[in-house]
């Protein structure tokens, strides 16, 4: 497989994605195989000479690999890297006969959502990419699904607002990796669940950003607190530019919250995390799903702080799945996978869904029949979430919850104590 890691704005090619030299930003170098890239690209996803060895099918990707939220980016297209190599490495997969291998072209959009369609439209033009991964920020896929959505392409991408478009016209080629969020069958209901049971708070103020996902997370959290017999004493949303939540915690700090439920980027916790503990507005945290434990980690000893870890913990995990990939990880891109390694998880898991269903739908072109062999994928090697696809193509997968209490670190498996 050869890929090529491009930034939205720079022509020439940055790297060659192969076995030794795979770059992403703010990663060491990492190891993609190697296979013959296409002389020129085509309308399908699929394309090199027979006599050159396993054909090639193509897979577009754009993660935020710079700016405010690269850890994160990273922490996904890490986990799809590391797929690509391992199926690649074990040769591949056989569609009707023929031997394929993966081809991955990764593009930086920096996080930035008018980026993110720029890079739509050229994995789609320019790379032809019948597949693609991502953007993973909500912000940015809302930007960029209409030009996926309008260039028929299968999407794999783990974004909240791509919630109202599964299992609707339009989103027929739209597969969500991480599992549901709403209802009470819902991930924020059992995480909420095990926060309450925790720290047992009676009243929460609410501080969430106003863009596509903060009024979204803000029901969300709000339903299932209410729910549960919490008030909510105060909610607002803040500009995405804000660095200084004083004005905010001030106000909340008058009406005495037993916990402030915040997030939904490690950009507006971290601060949040500091400036309200410096304030002595609250000690307890509920940190809204696409967070890590990096922002009250420095505060550990004088916190109680909840995440969600929306795939499986790797971090001194015990389960021998974790220790393996971890083990994997390391091997591949000489680092370990670090706080944002649990993103990529779902990627990681849906790069072997995707070659299952391709060997089983016996095509690399016809995207109906490959969607609906993605959604019959019960099993298949490799992985470590044994993920499946709901109907309206949502990911099935027990998630994690990680909570610091009394100055230690726990995960708790599912989101049950």
């Amino acid at each position: 497989m050869i890929g090529q890691l491009r930034r939205h704005g720079t022509p020439r090619l940055i790297a060659i994605l192969a076995l030794t030299g795979l770059i992403a930003c703010q990663a060491p170098a990492s190891t993609v195989p190697t296979a013959p890239q296409p002389s020129a690209a085509t309308s399908a996803p699929a394309a090199a000479n027979p006599t050159e060895g396993p054909k090639t099918v193509k897979i577009g990707a754009f993660g935020a690999l710079t700016g405010s939220s690269a850890a994160l980016g990273a922490g996904f297209t890490d986990g799809l890297r590391l797929g690509i190599k391992q199926v690649n490495d074990a040769g591949g997969f056989t569609v009707a006969g023929q031997k394929y291998t993966f081809d991955l072209v990764l593009e930086d959009y920096a996080g930035a959502p008018d980026q993110a369609v720029t890079v739509a439209q050229k994995l789609l033009t320019r790379d032809n990419a019948k597949i693609v991964f991502g953007p993973e920020l909500s912000t940015a896929w809302s930007a960029a699904s209409k030009v996926l959505q309008d260039g028929k392409v299968l999407n794999f991408t783990p974004a909240t607002t791509a919630i109202p478009f599964l299992g609707k016209p339009g989103g027929e080629l739209l597969f969500k990796t991480h599992p549901k969020e709403e209802g009470a069958d819902g991930r924020v209901a059992a995480y909420v669940s095990t926060f309450l049971q925790v720290f047992k708070p009676k009243t929460v103020a609410i501080l969430l950003p106003q863009d596509p996902i903060g009024p979204l997370h803000t029901q969300l959290y709000s339903d299932a607190l209410k729910a549960a017999g919490v008030q909510v004493v105060y909610s607002e949303l803040f500009d995405p530019a804000t660095t200084d939540f004083t004005p905010q915690l001030t106000k909340i700090r008058a009406l005495k919250p037993d916990a402030l439920v915040a997030g939904y980027l490690d950009k507006w916790m971290t601060p949040l995390v500091r400036q309200a503990t410096e304030l002595n507005v609250t000690n307890i945290f509920l940190s809204t799903s696409g967070t890590t434990i990096a922002p009250a980690d420095p505060f550990k000893d004088r916190v109680g702080y909840v995440w969600s870890i929306t795939t499986r913990n790797i971090e001194a995990s015990t389960d021998a799945k974790m220790q393996k990939y971890a083990a994997d990880f390391k091997a591949a891109f000489n680092k370990d996978p670090g706080p944002n390694g649990f993103w990529g998880l779902s990627y990681y898991d849906s790069v072997f869904v995707l070659a299952k269903a391709l060997q089983d739908a016996g095509t690399v072109t016809d995207l109906p029949k490959i969607v609906t062999a993605v959604q019959n994928v019960k099993s298949y090697n490799g992985g470590v979430l044994n993920m499946r696809f709901d109907e309206k193509h949502e990911a099935i997968f027990t998630s994690d919850v990680g909570v610091i209490q009394d100055g230690k670190v726990r995960y708790v498996v599912g989101g049950k104590t």
